[in-house]
């Protein structure tokens, strides 16, 4: 997929380069959630490498110019989570690394690609988490 298609399919998206880099950013309704910041990476000659989405606390706000999103207490971010496992699971089958009760990353390992569902910790706010899900093109 090309920067152009995506711009296509989700128009009014925030766009930055860096060097290799270009990632096109945008808040759209993700997975079954009514907002997520979603960020496309486009490497320069070969084209999409990464889409992550970052989901915010429930009622919770999202910056589109930043792509910054609202924390959630621990609890909230494990059961959205568990959640979203179960959502993914449903269309990729189930995750081929999982640590029962950790907090660490769940992982769906495909021919040529990762998607990676994670539980981001904030060290400035212990009991604070994040939710994010990330797709990878090897």
């Amino acid at each position: 997929m090309t920067l152009d298609q995506v711009r296509t399919l989700h128009p009014g998206g925030i766009e930055r380069m860096a060097e290799p880099e270009t990632e096109y950013r945008l808040v759209v309704p993700a997975l079954g959630y009514p907002k997520a910041v979603v960020r496309y990476y486009f490497e320069r000659g070969a084209g999409l490498r990464m889409v992550s989405f970052s989901f915010p606390a429930k009622d919770g706000r999202v910056d589109p110019a930043t792509g910054d999103v609202s924390p959630m207490k621990k609890a909230e971010a494990r059961a959205m989570r568990a959640d979203l496992r179960d959502r993914l699971a449903t269309i990729l089958g189930e995750p081929t690394l999982e640590v029962e009760g950790s907090d660490m990353g769940i992982q769906w390992k495909l021919p040529g690609e990762m998607v990676g569902l994670l539980l981001p910790r904030r060290p400035q706010a212990p009991d604070e988490a994040g939710v994010g899900v990330t797709y990878f093109k090897e």
